[in-house]
């Protein structure tokens, strides 16, 4: 069984992706959360194998959280959720995300994305590899 947590400031569209993934055998969604402060507390007492987080979230955003969580948990694979693309791909890889996923393709790929990601791989959609950092 694949243990995930989910993290996004939207409900409607964290319990959409709950409900699909919940639907994937071989899949359980053990949490979710709507910030960065909740997931840190869920990390406290779960023990995902990963955690899908959207990176344009109020508060503390999903670059700051990955770099966070990452630094605490080393090992936990992070896959990244956008709308807006308002980051380049060396921030998103910066932070720790081994994947990241377009909002609106979310549940097309994201089987397939996190089996990636689950054997050491690294997916980022072709957008990401254009955009130039803003100095």
């Amino acid at each position: 069984m694949i243990n995930i947590i989910i993290v996004d400031d939207n409900p409607i569209f964290r319990k959409g992706i709950n409900v699909f993934l919940q639907s994937v055998e071989g899949f359980k969604v053990i949490a979710e959360a709507s910030d960065g402060s909740d997931l840190l507390k869920l990390l406290e007492t779960l023990t995902p194998d990963l955690v899908i987080i959207d990176i344009e979230m109020d508060g503390m955003n999903g670059i700051d959280l990955a770099k966070k969580v990452n630094y605490l948990y080393q090992d936990l694979p992070l896959i990244g959720l956008t709308l807006y693309w308002e980051y380049t791909l060396f921030d998103i890889i910066s932070a720790g995300y081994k994947a990241c996923l377009y909002k609106p393709d979310a549940t097309i790929k994201i089987i397939d994305v996190i089996n990636e990601v689950l054997n050491g791989k690294y997916s980022f959609p072709k957008k990401l590899f254009t955009k130039k950092k803003q100095f």
